[in-house]
C-alpha cells in the first residue's frame, strides 16, 4: 500500500468515526429528549444536560467549546419538545 493510499484510508476512517459519533450523539439526544418530554425535569437541568452533551461531542471532534444560548422566548412545558433538545440536534447536524 502506498503512502498516499494509506493517508486516504486514514482520512476515510476518521470521517467514518465522526459520522458514527454524530449518529450516536443524535440517538442519545433523542432518548434524553423523550425523557424530558414525558417527565417533569427542571428547565435548568435540561439545558445543563444538553450543554454537557454538546461539549463532550465537540471535545471528541477537537472543536472548541461554545455556549448554547438558553434564552427562551417561552417556558417549556411537559409534553412538548424542549428547545434545548431541538438546538442540540440542529448543532449536531452542523458539526459534520
Amino acid at each position: 500500500m502506498s503512502e498516499q493510499e494509506s493517508t486516504m484510508e486514514s482520512q476515510l476512517l476518521a470521517e467514518m468515526s465522526e459520522v458514527h459519533l454524530q449518529r450516536l450523539f443524535k440517538k442519545i439526544t433523542l432518548v434524553l429528549g423523550r425523557v424530558f418530554y414525558l417527565y417533569p425535569v427542571p428547565d435548568e437541568a435540561v439545558w445543563d444536560a444538553v450543554r454537557c452533551l454538546d461539549n463532550i461531542f465537540r471535545d471528541e471532534l477537537g472543536i472548541p467549546p461554545k455556549e448554547i444560548d438558553d434564552a427562551r422566548p417561552h417556558k417549556h412545558s411537559r409534553g412538548r419538545k424542549h428547545p434545548a433538545v431541538t438546538e442540540l440536534l440542529k448543532r449536531l447536524d452542523e458539526y459534520i
